[in-house]
């Protein structure tokens, strides 16, 4: 039998509620749960294997400044981290700029990835993975310890949802 396999199933589920911070501890994967006009964030300390992460409907509630002060006090220098930020649907087609759902995501978006910058994250270490349709929803699942990804994106989320891609972050 496959050890890898063995392993996986052995390790702590955590499921992320919206709006919650949490601190993820070694041996655990981590579940941003589905994102839609919401949007999940890992922050991970690959070296020590832990993380904090949180699923947030509102980049602005200051939710994220929390999970950020925590992360940096508690795992350590900000450019030894790595980021991992999925999510964040656009209320309408991303060329109809026009569209103020679409503004309103564009500008979350850029909050996020500035808000970052501003606390010293590195842009090499920051990997976003936007979806750029509507009708999308994502999840994430993110192994603290391997820092090992699994990403889905799904049409939709009604009982005939589809998924439309089903691999790691990283060769999207």
């Amino acid at each position: 039998m496959n050890m890898k396999f063995i392993q996986k199933y052995l390790k702590k589920n955590l499921l992320l509620d919206q709006e919650h911070v949490r601190y993820v501890p070694p041996n655990t994967i981590v579940d941003t749960d589905f994102l839609g006009p919401c949007f999940g964030i890992i922050v991970h300390d690959k070296e020590n294997k832990r993380a904090y992460a949180g699923h947030f409907p509102n980049p602005h509630s200051g939710s994220l400044v929390l999970l950020l002060n925590k992360a940096i006090s508690e795992l350590g220098d900000s450019k030894n981290l790595n980021v991992y930020c999925v999510g964040s649907s656009p209320g309408g087609q991303l060329e109809d700029i026009e569209n103020r759902y679409v503004q309103h995501t564009l500008m979350e978006r850029n909050f996020v990835a500035s808000t970052l910058e501003r606390y010293g994250f590195e842009k090499s270490k920051i990997l976003f993975r936007w979806i750029n349709k509507p009708e999308q929803y994502a999840k994430l699942k993110f192994d603290v310890d391997s820092a090992e990804t699994e990403y889905f994106l799904f049409s939709n989320l009604s009982t005939t949802k589809k998924h439309l891609y089903k691999g790691s972050i990283s060769d999207i």
